[in-house]
């Protein structure tokens, strides 16, 4: 495993060696010793998963609100997906600034998020299934969002998406 940093702080691309042979392959996801070397603490409390029968499905921005926000590790294990990640620290330089980065069953990565993003993504392929390491507990009471479609986040996304949730759509707005 590689932590790459990216213009963001605390957002990490997580680069994968992937061991292939007449099998298939092996690869290792997590490892917390490679995270601490990098000064990157995460404990998993919970792990999910994302399954997206729809290509164009838009899931997003989401986010946990203090005391149960949480960092996350995401990994695209089949179909493929773009991430984007809004920076909600009001302390930050980069408030409301968001990053995209692109998974998929290929791309031998993974993508650390801190607790200070809200995550939205849109599926470029059908049957795409994603698996979040969460370093908290979800708490209904404590979950957060705004909607993908805000004019002050200023996000374009590339295609209009086809399958959103009706929370997702009723997200206030920044």
């Amino acid at each position: 495993m590689k932590i790459i940093k990216t213009k963001f702080k605390n957002i990490y691309i997580i680069s994968h060696n992937k061991i292939k042979d007449n099998r298939g392959f092996f690869m290792r996801s997590f490892c917390k010793k490679i995270l601490k070397k990098k000064g990157i603490n995460f404990d998993i409390k919970q792990i999910n998963f994302s399954f997206n029968k729809k290509k164009f499905t838009l899931r997003g921005f989401h986010y946990q609100k203090k005391p149960f926000s949480e960092k996350k590790i995401i990994n695209c294990i089949k179909g493929s997906v773009l991430i984007v990640l809004l920076n909600i620290n009001k302390k930050s330089k980069n408030y409301l600034k968001f990053i995209k980065i692109k998974l998929d069953e290929k791309i031998k990565k993974s993508l650390f998020v801190s607790e200070n993003y809200a995550t939205a993504f849109l599926t470029l392929k059908v049957n795409t299934l994603i698996i979040y390491y969460m370093s908290n507990y979800y708490n209904f009471k404590y979950s957060s969002g705004f909607n993908f479609n805000d004019p002050k986040i200023g996000f374009k996304w590339p295609v209009e998406p086809t399958s959103i949730s009706k929370k997702d759509l009723n997200l206030k707005k920044i």
